[in-house]
């Protein structure tokens, strides 16, 4: 700013305008809302993106082999599952942990290993 005092210019000097407070970035977004496992934050936000399929193997022999695996798995809660008793595999949908998910099968009294993600 320039002011005038009788033929001299001088000049006063601006105080710079306060910034403004900076405001928290915006929650990540799902790259495609039908598909919300694509989440940028990988399984941090929601149920969809937390919950996972495992698949084990366990030795099961019989329907009371199976009928054992659904009685603790529905115990456990949280989770969904398929038996497949003539290969012996048994696919879980759940946000447990693969350790959690393992002993608990093996309070069947079978054998029981984790085979992967499915």
């Amino acid at each position: 700013m320039r002011k005038r005092s009788g033929s001299t210019v001088v000049q006063i000097p601006l105080s710079p305008s306060p910034q403004p407070p900076s405001l928290p970035p915006p929650p990540p977004r799902h790259r495609a809302l039908s598909h919300p496992h694509l989440c940028e934050l990988r399984g941090a936000c929601c149920q969809f993106c937390r919950r996972k399929k495992h698949e084990f193997f366990v030795d099961m022999t019989c329907e009371g082999c199976s009928n054992a695996v659904t009685r603790v798995l529905n115990k456990l809660g949280a989770v969904q599952f398929d038996i497949d008793l003539p290969n012996k595999t048994v696919t879980i949908d759940s946000e447990h942990t693969i350790d959690t998910l393992l002993e608990t099968l093996k309070k069947t009294g079978k054998n029981a290993s984790y085979l992967g993600d499915k």
